[in-house]
Protein backbone atom coordinates (compact mmCIF):
# COMPACT_ATOMS: atom_id res chain seq x y z
CA UNK A 1 0.00 0.00 0.00
CA UNK A 2 1.55 3.20 -0.68
CA UNK A 3 1.44 6.31 2.16
CA UNK A 4 -0.66 9.05 2.25
CA UNK A 5 -0.50 12.72 4.07
CA UNK A 6 -2.69 12.36 7.25
CA UNK A 7 -5.50 15.17 7.48
CA UNK A 8 -8.10 16.34 9.76
CA UNK A 9 -11.11 14.24 8.39
CA UNK A 10 -8.33 11.22 9.10
CA UNK A 11 -8.04 11.84 12.78
CA UNK A 12 -11.97 12.24 12.89
CA UNK A 13 -12.64 8.70 11.59
CA UNK A 14 -9.78 7.29 13.77
CA UNK A 15 -11.48 9.46 16.94
CA UNK A 16 -14.95 7.51 15.83
CA UNK A 17 -13.66 4.39 15.68
CA UNK A 18 -11.85 4.32 18.78
CA UNK A 19 -14.64 6.15 20.80
CA UNK A 20 -17.55 6.88 19.08
CA UNK A 21 -17.92 3.80 17.73
CA UNK A 22 -17.70 1.34 20.67
CA UNK A 23 -19.95 3.47 22.98
CA UNK A 24 -22.70 3.44 19.79
CA UNK A 25 -22.49 0.13 19.59
CA UNK A 26 -22.92 -1.17 23.00
CA UNK A 27 -25.68 1.95 23.49
CA UNK A 28 -27.34 0.20 20.62
CA UNK A 29 -27.04 -3.28 21.56
CA UNK A 30 -29.01 -2.54 24.98
CA UNK A 31 -31.92 -0.75 23.22
CA UNK A 32 -31.95 -4.02 21.45
CA UNK A 33 -31.99 -6.39 24.50
CA UNK A 34 -34.38 -4.34 25.57
CA UNK A 35 -36.76 -4.21 22.94
CA UNK A 36 -36.16 -8.49 22.42
CA UNK A 37 -36.75 -8.66 26.04
CA UNK A 38 -39.73 -7.05 25.59
CA UNK A 39 -41.28 -9.39 22.94
CA UNK A 40 -40.52 -6.52 20.07
CA UNK A 41 -40.84 -8.44 16.86
CA UNK A 42 -39.35 -6.18 14.57
CA UNK A 43 -36.81 -5.06 17.17
CA UNK A 44 -33.69 -7.01 15.06
CA UNK A 45 -34.76 -6.00 11.72
CA UNK A 46 -34.56 -2.52 13.01
CA UNK A 47 -30.97 -3.19 14.40
CA UNK A 48 -30.14 -4.50 10.87
CA UNK A 49 -31.39 -1.68 8.89
CA UNK A 50 -29.49 0.91 11.07
CA UNK A 51 -26.40 -1.41 11.08
CA UNK A 52 -26.37 -1.18 7.00
CA UNK A 53 -27.41 2.56 6.69
CA UNK A 54 -24.45 3.62 9.76
CA UNK A 55 -21.66 1.27 7.65
CA UNK A 56 -22.45 2.82 4.28
CA UNK A 57 -22.69 6.00 5.62
CA UNK A 58 -18.93 5.89 6.92
CA UNK A 59 -17.65 3.93 4.20
CA UNK A 60 -19.02 6.72 2.13
CA UNK A 61 -17.07 9.52 4.40
CA UNK A 62 -13.95 7.47 4.17
CA UNK A 63 -14.47 7.16 0.07
CA UNK A 64 -15.18 10.69 -0.17
CA UNK A 65 -12.11 11.78 1.23
CA UNK A 66 -9.97 9.60 -0.45
CA UNK A 67 -11.38 10.62 -3.94
CA UNK A 68 -11.49 14.42 -2.82
CA UNK A 69 -7.55 14.76 -1.45
CA UNK A 70 -6.63 12.21 -4.79
CA UNK A 71 -5.27 9.23 -3.07
CA UNK A 72 -4.96 6.14 -5.19
CA UNK A 73 -7.20 3.28 -4.31
CA UNK A 74 -4.00 1.32 -3.92
CA UNK A 75 -3.12 3.37 -0.69
CA UNK A 76 -6.38 1.76 0.79
CA UNK A 77 -5.32 -1.93 0.27
CA UNK A 78 -8.16 -1.73 -3.17
CA UNK A 79 -5.50 -3.06 -5.77
CA UNK A 80 -4.34 -6.64 -5.54
CA UNK A 81 -0.87 -7.95 -6.61
CA UNK A 82 -0.84 -11.32 -7.74
CA UNK A 83 2.58 -12.30 -6.96
CA UNK A 84 3.48 -15.67 -4.39
CA UNK A 85 2.85 -14.23 -1.16
CA UNK A 86 -0.58 -12.51 -1.92
CA UNK A 87 -1.69 -15.47 -4.04
CA UNK A 88 -0.96 -17.63 -0.93
CA UNK A 89 -2.83 -15.52 1.27
CA UNK A 90 -5.45 -15.60 -1.26
CA UNK A 91 -5.40 -19.84 -1.06
CA UNK A 92 -5.79 -19.62 2.34
CA UNK A 93 -8.65 -17.30 2.38
CA UNK A 94 -10.23 -19.45 0.19
CA UNK A 95 -9.30 -22.93 2.47
CA UNK A 96 -10.90 -20.97 5.72
CA UNK A 97 -13.96 -20.76 3.81
CA UNK A 98 -14.23 -24.09 2.57
CA UNK A 99 -13.48 -25.36 6.71
CA UNK A 100 -16.64 -22.65 7.41
CA UNK A 101 -19.08 -24.27 5.28
CA UNK A 102 -17.91 -27.84 6.69
CA UNK A 103 -18.21 -26.62 10.18
CA UNK A 104 -22.12 -25.15 9.58
CA UNK A 105 -22.67 -28.41 7.72
CA UNK A 106 -21.38 -30.55 10.72
CA UNK A 107 -23.43 -27.94 13.38
CA UNK A 108 -26.50 -29.21 11.39
CA UNK A 109 -26.05 -33.14 11.96
CA UNK A 110 -25.29 -32.99 15.36
CA UNK A 111 -27.57 -32.42 18.41
CA UNK A 112 -24.95 -31.91 20.11
CA UNK A 113 -22.74 -29.69 18.27
CA UNK A 114 -26.27 -27.27 18.06
CA UNK A 115 -26.65 -27.42 21.88
CA UNK A 116 -22.86 -26.08 22.08
CA UNK A 117 -23.22 -23.38 19.61
CA UNK A 118 -26.62 -22.21 21.07
CA UNK A 119 -24.94 -22.11 24.39
CA UNK A 120 -21.79 -20.14 22.28
CA UNK A 121 -24.19 -17.45 21.07
CA UNK A 122 -25.58 -16.88 24.65
CA UNK A 123 -23.76 -13.13 25.13
CA UNK A 124 -25.08 -11.92 21.82
CA UNK A 125 -28.01 -13.90 20.86
CA UNK A 126 -30.15 -10.63 21.11
CA UNK A 127 -28.58 -9.66 17.71
CA UNK A 128 -28.72 -13.12 15.99
CA UNK A 129 -31.51 -13.88 13.15
CA UNK A 130 -33.91 -16.48 14.53
CA UNK A 131 -36.34 -16.21 11.59
CA UNK A 132 -35.60 -16.68 7.68
CA UNK A 133 -37.02 -12.40 7.26
CA UNK A 134 -34.06 -11.84 9.75
CA UNK A 135 -31.67 -14.33 7.89
CA UNK A 136 -31.78 -12.02 4.97
CA UNK A 137 -31.48 -8.69 7.25
CA UNK A 138 -28.58 -10.42 8.68
CA UNK A 139 -27.06 -11.66 5.15
CA UNK A 140 -26.94 -7.81 4.14
CA UNK A 141 -25.61 -6.87 7.21
CA UNK A 142 -22.80 -9.80 6.72
CA UNK A 143 -21.83 -8.40 3.25
CA UNK A 144 -21.98 -5.19 4.19
CA UNK A 145 -19.53 -5.76 7.19
CA UNK A 146 -17.17 -7.80 5.31
CA UNK A 147 -16.90 -4.64 2.27
CA UNK A 148 -16.91 -2.03 4.70
CA UNK A 149 -15.32 -2.60 7.72
CA UNK A 150 -12.45 -4.34 6.04
CA UNK A 151 -11.79 -1.11 4.06
CA UNK A 152 -12.41 0.99 7.46
CA UNK A 153 -10.44 -1.28 9.63
CA UNK A 154 -7.90 -2.66 7.64
CA UNK A 155 -7.55 -0.61 4.81
CA UNK A 156 -8.11 3.29 5.98
CA UNK A 157 -6.55 2.16 9.89
CA UNK A 158 -3.51 0.11 8.34
CA UNK A 159 -2.74 3.90 5.82
CA UNK A 160 -3.66 5.99 9.17
CA UNK A 161 -1.01 4.05 11.20
CA UNK A 162 1.80 3.98 9.05
CA UNK A 163 1.84 7.73 8.13
CA UNK A 164 0.89 8.91 11.77
CA UNK A 165 3.58 6.45 13.57
CA UNK A 166 6.34 6.78 10.22
CA UNK A 167 8.63 3.23 10.36
CA UNK A 168 6.36 1.42 12.58
CA UNK A 169 6.91 -2.32 11.84
CA UNK A 170 3.95 -4.36 9.93
CA UNK A 171 3.25 -6.60 12.49
CA UNK A 172 1.96 -3.32 15.17
CA UNK A 173 -0.10 -1.96 12.82
CA UNK A 174 -1.80 -5.31 12.20
CA UNK A 175 -2.01 -5.73 15.90
CA UNK A 176 -2.92 -1.92 16.40
CA UNK A 177 -5.81 -2.36 13.85
CA UNK A 178 -7.06 -5.84 15.75
CA UNK A 179 -7.07 -4.08 18.64
CA UNK A 180 -9.27 -1.44 17.57
CA UNK A 181 -11.48 -3.68 15.22
CA UNK A 182 -12.04 -5.29 18.77
CA UNK A 183 -13.21 -2.57 20.59
CA UNK A 184 -15.66 -1.60 18.30
CA UNK A 185 -17.43 -5.00 19.41
CA UNK A 186 -17.44 -3.87 22.95
CA UNK A 187 -20.79 -4.64 23.30
CA UNK A 188 -20.08 -7.86 23.50
CA UNK A 189 -18.04 -7.50 26.87
CA UNK A 190 -14.48 -8.16 27.52
CA UNK A 191 -14.28 -11.74 26.10
CA UNK A 192 -15.90 -10.70 22.76
CA UNK A 193 -13.76 -7.67 22.51
CA UNK A 194 -10.42 -10.21 22.97
CA UNK A 195 -11.97 -12.62 20.61
CA UNK A 196 -12.98 -10.11 17.81
CA UNK A 197 -9.60 -8.50 18.51
CA UNK A 198 -7.82 -11.41 17.57
CA UNK A 199 -10.01 -12.10 14.26
CA UNK A 200 -8.81 -8.60 13.26
CA UNK A 201 -5.51 -9.51 13.80
CA UNK A 202 -6.12 -12.78 11.44
CA UNK A 203 -7.87 -10.39 8.97
CA UNK A 204 -5.23 -7.80 8.99
CA UNK A 205 -2.30 -10.92 8.71
CA UNK A 206 -4.11 -11.85 5.37
CA UNK A 207 -4.24 -8.00 4.47
CA UNK A 208 -0.52 -7.78 4.24
CA UNK A 209 -0.12 -10.99 3.04
CA UNK A 210 -1.92 -10.38 0.24
CA UNK A 211 -1.36 -6.52 -0.02
CA UNK A 212 -4.78 -5.34 -0.06
CA UNK A 213 -8.51 -6.04 1.74
CA UNK A 214 -9.97 -8.10 -1.04
CA UNK A 215 -9.18 -11.26 0.50
CA UNK A 216 -10.48 -10.30 4.17
CA UNK A 217 -13.26 -8.72 2.62
CA UNK A 218 -14.38 -12.22 1.11
CA UNK A 219 -13.52 -13.80 4.10
CA UNK A 220 -14.87 -11.68 6.77
CA UNK A 221 -17.80 -12.15 4.20
CA UNK A 222 -18.32 -15.75 4.55
CA UNK A 223 -17.84 -15.97 8.48
CA UNK A 224 -20.37 -13.46 9.12
CA UNK A 225 -22.72 -15.25 6.50
CA UNK A 226 -21.48 -18.73 7.79
CA UNK A 227 -22.76 -16.85 12.10
CA UNK A 228 -25.89 -15.92 10.76
CA UNK A 229 -26.79 -18.92 8.96
CA UNK A 230 -25.45 -21.35 11.82
CA UNK A 231 -27.57 -18.78 14.36
CA UNK A 232 -31.00 -19.32 12.11
CA UNK A 233 -30.38 -22.60 11.70
CA UNK A 234 -29.96 -23.29 15.86
CA UNK A 235 -32.08 -20.93 17.00
CA UNK A 236 -35.12 -21.29 14.87
CA UNK A 237 -35.41 -24.63 15.50
CA UNK A 238 -34.66 -24.54 18.85
CA UNK A 239 -38.03 -22.41 18.72
CA UNK A 240 -36.34 -19.41 20.99
CA UNK A 241 -37.69 -16.76 18.22
CA UNK A 242 -40.24 -15.75 21.47
CA UNK A 243 -37.67 -16.15 24.01
CA UNK A 244 -36.56 -13.75 25.87
CA UNK A 245 -32.58 -12.74 25.25
CA UNK A 246 -30.25 -12.32 27.97
CA UNK A 247 -29.14 -8.61 29.17
CA UNK A 248 -26.05 -6.86 27.62
CA UNK A 249 -22.81 -7.85 29.11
Amino acid sequence: MTSITIEIIDHVVFLFLVALGPWNGRRRFQILTRAVNAGDPNARKRLFRTILIEKWALTGVVAAAWIALSRSAESIGLIADFTPLPLAGFALAALAIGALLMYARSVTRSEQMRAKTREALTPIRAMMPNTATEKRWFDAVSVTAGISEELIFRGFLFAYLAALIPGIPAAVIVILAGLVFGLGHAYQGLAGIVKTGMIGVLFGALCWMTGSVLAPMLLHAAVDLTSGWVSWQVLDEAGLDDMAAPAAA
